[in-house]
């Protein structure tokens, strides 16, 4: 088996058998939204709440920080490699999949044939320094868009992490409306089987809550400086509480840069906020100056492909 990765950030995955003397099989084995299923093509709906009013003494809720990541789906098939894809459709083809699975170390990571089926979590990545701050969501994008040689590279400057939160599958069943006293538990189980996998750090007790938000909303979390997810053990998806919003875009057009980025990078980019819609804004900040030239250079990478801002 073997990969090819493309140049537009694309990983085609191949398989050669041989079938007896010198008869071989060439199979291309490219995952799809046809042959994984399993894999989530929408985004949950996470409700809002004001982070001002959380309550820190209710002991049916926990809370975590909230990553400014790329949320991504982890799918353990038992005996197989850890695989992760983006849950964004592709605008290229209705049937591919966005594969970060070989930017990861967890390609490397076998799963225990003890965990039967499929099992699907949910979590984000995200880039961080050498000392466990994460990067800016630029630094992750960068990391998630470039080819896998590239991602590679940049990930000396600082690796790609992750923490998973959520669980849609267990073992071939579907869990996902679970409530999420039921999920934490599965979660715990999985993560103690696939220990490269890590759970998102939980605040349970008032003083771990209060601690949490004081460290958030004074930008002090090496985690999290964007605000908190809580947890109520009787439903089954997590509610957000923000210092600062922030929203998913579809990037429209890349503008080329003025001044010192003139005929070399890009300046910016413009979005919508439907696919079609009408252009809603510009943005110009965040990018690091390698990002800007590539965007410059390869803008069909970035125009509504895993355009989250």
């Amino acid at each position: 088996t073997f990969n090819v990765y493309h140049s537009n950030g694309d990983t085609s995955r191949y398989a050669l058998i041989n079938t007896g003397s010198d008869n071989w099989l060439f199979i291309n084995t490219t995952p799809t939204r046809k042959t994984r299923p399993e894999v989530p093509n929408t985004k949950p709906s996470y409700k809002s709440v004001d982070i001002t009013k959380l309550d820190v003494n209710n002991s049916n809720e926990i809370f975590s920080p909230k990553i400014d990541g790329a949320l991504n789906a982890f799918v353990l098939r038992s005996g197989k490699p850890i695989e992760t894809y983006s849950y964004r459709p592709s605008v290229k083809s209705d049937i591919k999949l966005i594969d970060h699975t070989y930017r990861l170390p967890y390609y490397k990571t076998t799963v225990p044939k003890g965990l039967k089926g499929h099992t699907v979590l949910l979590g984000e990545v995200f880039a961080r320094d050498h000392h466990g701050t994460v990067l800016p969501s630029a630094d992750t994008s960068a990391r998630l868009l470039s080819n896998v040689w590239r991602s590679r590279e940049l990930q000396k400057q600082g690796p790609l992490d992750s923490v998973v939160y959520n669980i849609l599958r267990y073992q071939g069943r579907d869990v996902s409306q679970k409530p999420y006293k039921e999920k934490l538990e599965l979660l715990k189980r999985v993560t103690s089987a696939v220990p490269q996998l890590k759970l998102a750090p939980m605040a349970v007790t008032t003083e771990q809550k209060t601690q949490l938000l004081k460290d958030v909303v004074e930008k002090k979390h090496p985690l999290s400086r964007e605000g908190v997810a809580i947890y109520n053990m009787a439903y089954h998806i997590p509610m957000k509480a923000k210092v600062t919003e922030d929203y998913d875009v579809h990037v429209r057009d890349i503008v080329p840069g003025e001044g010192k980025y003139k005929g070399s990078a890009a300046g910016g980019f413009t979005y919508s906020h439907t696919p079609e819609g009408p252009i809603a804004g510009r943005v110009g900040g965040g990018f690091s100056d390698e990002q800007r030239i590539d965007m410059l250079k390869n803008p069909d990478k970035y125009i509504r492909e895993n355009s989250r801002y």
